[in-house]
């Protein structure tokens, strides 16, 4: 969407193929989400109901479409406001992130865990937090580092003059709002029953980005 060369370090499919092949791809890879969660839980056919429910409201067009597409609209928009920015980070990454921890706490209880109903909204919030704190710490990269640590064009959200948490707060108050959100995440994790180790690097690993 934001027609970079590379991404991870490597060409992107549009530019090493052609925009039709990527586009194509993009298709493809999404529908077979979809094929894998119902082959995979066949068995399980009300989990399989739940996890596609979940995938479909998250990669939808009320949510990861709906923020894509505002985010394209708020390109060069004079008059963006820190809610439009909300919008776009919460549904564009943060509802990605927040449908995986559901979606994991979800297989979790299916195959013999003990989590209370709330646990899921436990998961949510912490998904949701690491989400829009994630999209943060991207702003502050492509602000403050170079291609080589981003593995993508740096400074693309400037030269577009993007809305962007950088642009409409500032670098400190960007990095203040990350740091709250992180260790919001972290503290709804702990609410969690179980070992929430993992999950707890996993917070803290995506914090430090690019440091």
């Amino acid at each position: 969407m934001d027609n970079d060369d590379l991404r991870r370090g490597r060409p992107t499919a549009h530019k090493q193929f052609d925009e039709a092949t990527a586009l194509l791809a993009g298709d493809a890879l999404l529908t077979h989400a979809f094929g894998l969660i119902a082959e995979s839980y066949a068995s399980q056919p009300v989990l399989a109901h739940g996890l596609i429910r979940e995938l479909a409201d998250a990669a939808g067009s009320r949510r990861l479409i709906g923020g894509q597409m505002e985010d394209l609209l708020a390109e060069k928009k004079a008059d963006a406001t820190k809610d439009d920015l909300e919008f776009i980070h919460l549904n564009k990454t943060a509802a990605m992130i927040e449908a995986a921890f559901a979606m994991g706490g979800m297989i979790g209880e299916a195959i013999g865990g003990t989590q209370a109903p709330r646990t899921l909204d436990t998961l949510r919030k912490a998904g949701r937090d690491l989400g829009l704190a994630f999209q943060i710490i991207d702003d502050l990269l492509d602000a403050t580092a170079d291609t080589a640590t981003l593995g993508k064009t740096a400074g693309k959200d400037a030269k577009a003059d993007k809305a962007t948490f950088v642009k409409l707060h500032g670098l400190d108050a960007s990095r203040r709002i990350a740091a709250e959100l992180t260790a919001s995440a972290i503290a709804e994790l702990r609410e969690l029953p179980g070992d929430p180790a993992f999950l707890h690097a996993l917070v803290q690993s995506m914090a430090v980005r690019g440091k």
